[in-house]
């Protein structure tokens, strides 16, 4: 398995080919040692694999507001959540949501992994539902 480190600011892409020829790609936002990680794609069909999406914050950086949102095409808020432990399921109001794609936006404050200051998050991006 191949890694890459690096300490430098700022947005990348990085696409994996997977073991069945599957391509996977997903963002990651570097905020002084506080990265951001989002997948492109979830299949919230129910067999365990890919079923949420979530938007993710590294591990070593401490919480102090999380603040996700998720649109459909027409704008129409269809998530939220202050939790950065909870994870968006393709579902609103109880009901399936259609396939297609969906806008998002955090906004967010964390401890830096130093825990010498607060950086500010305010990142967005889109991710397609897949059924």
């Amino acid at each position: 398995m191949k890694s890459i480190r690096k300490n430098i600011l700022g947005l990348f892409t990085f696409a994996l080919l997977l073991f069945a020829g599957d391509l996977s790609a997903q963002q990651v936002a570097n905020y002084d040692g506080c990265a951001v990680y989002a997948a492109n794609a979830f299949t919230p069909n129910g067999d365990g694999v890919n079923d949420l999406f979530p938007v993710v914050v590294s591990e070593n950086c401490n919480p102090v507001s999380y603040h996700l949102r998720i649109y459909d095409r027409w704008g129409r808020l269809v998530y939220e959540s202050l939790d950065p432990s909870e994870a968006f399921n393709g579902y609103y109001d109880g009901q399936t949501l259609k396939e297609g794609v969906y806008l998002w936006r955090l906004v967010a404050r964390y401890e830096t992994p130093s825990q010498e200051r607060i950086v500010s998050i305010d990142e967005r991006g889109s991710v397609v539902l897949i059924r």
